[in-house]
């Protein structure tokens, strides 16, 4: 008797003691992320693009407004009044490009550069669907709630955008839990020609699809309103 006795107390003690460590894990893990400076910062910019489409999404998460805006442009996107194109081949050119047309700014970027079949991996282990569309990969992930769990896969999650990307697991946190409380407004300019023009400039050809300016004007008065 006192063999089993002593028996059952180790292998309660060796419970406790297991789930001490995971409950541990998890407060590091959950800790680690809502302290990082980007899930505290009130706005934070992502751009996700999409090569094999030649579509960009440049998202702002505003915390403050409980907004998040998300606006879809073509590869080639050219604003006459910056007299500037967007490079796709540089995300960080994506962002910036998207922040000065619309008058925008943060101290937090990031960007992934997916293709569809990343961005289907990332829905099917997020949503459980595997979501080839951008849009409404967003759309599903408002209507998803928050899980306990979800801070222990992060960091797996964020590993499926690589290797062009740049995102933490405190970026995409801030994205999938933000997108559950805020609502999601989408823009796409509109854009005078629906093909790329070629131009040539000093020897060197560039496509450009020039964007309306009064469409990019209400974008960039929405978003700051």
């Amino acid at each position: 008797m006192r063999k089993r006795s002593r028996k059952g107390i180790w292998i309660t003690v060796a419970v406790i003691a297991v789930l001490g460590g995971v409950a541990l894990w998890y407060w590091f893990g959950y800790q680690s992320i809502v302290n990082s400076s980007e899930f505290k910062s009130e706005t934070v910019h992502i751009a996700f693009v999409e090569k094999e489409r030649g579509i960009v999404h440049f998202l702002r998460i505003d915390t403050a407004k409980r907004m998040i805006y998300s606006v879809k442009l073509p590869e080639f996107a050219f604003d006459s009044e910056l007299n500037r194109g967007m490079n796709i081949e540089n995300p960080m050119d994506v962002l910036s490009f998207v922040e000065e047309m619309l008058g925008l700014s943060s101290g937090y970027r990031a960007y992934a550069v997916v293709t569809d079949q990343q961005l289907a991996e990332l829905s099917e282990k997020v949503l459980g669907s595997a979501e080839q569309d951008f849009e409404n990969f967003l759309r599903l992930l408002a209507r998803r709630d928050a899980k306990l769990t979800d801070y222990f896969t992060f960091k797996k999650w964020v590993n499926i955008l690589k290797p062009e990307s740049n995102m933490t697991p405190s970026y995409l946190a801030k994205l999938i839990i933000e997108a559950r409380r805020s609502a999601i407004r989408f823009y796409e300019p509109k854009t005078i020609t629906e093909k790329p023009i070629k131009i040539t400039v000093q020897g060197r050809t560039y496509e450009r699809i020039y964007l309306d300016e009064d469409s990019v004007n209400s974008v960039k008065n929405d978003v700051n309103r």
